[in-house]
């Protein structure tokens, strides 16, 4: 087995030709796995995930409100 530093190595078992997985040789404990993805910008992290949830987050607040007003009366035939 390949070291490629001190925490990261190499997967012997991977074909010649085929990208080798990396994995960790580290135990990342249940506080440190928290502190690293939960606590350092959760707030941030969870808007930018609903935001790619739902496009329309990132632009609702600047749709021209004539627009949606003029658009409700073909959205709701186009329902029928």
């Amino acid at each position: 087995m390949a070291h490629l530093n001190g925490d990261t190595k190499l997967d012997p078992s991977t074909e010649v030709g085929q990208t080798a997985f990396l994995y960790e040789t580290k135990l990342v404990t249940t506080n440190e796995w928290i502190r690293e993805n939960i606590t350092d910008d959760f707030f941030g992290k969870t808007k930018r995930y609903f935001v790619g949830l739902f496009p329309i987050f990132s632009w609702i607040y600047r749709y021209n409100l004539t627009w949606a007003i003029g658009g409700m009366p073909s959205a709701s035939t186009f329902d029928l």
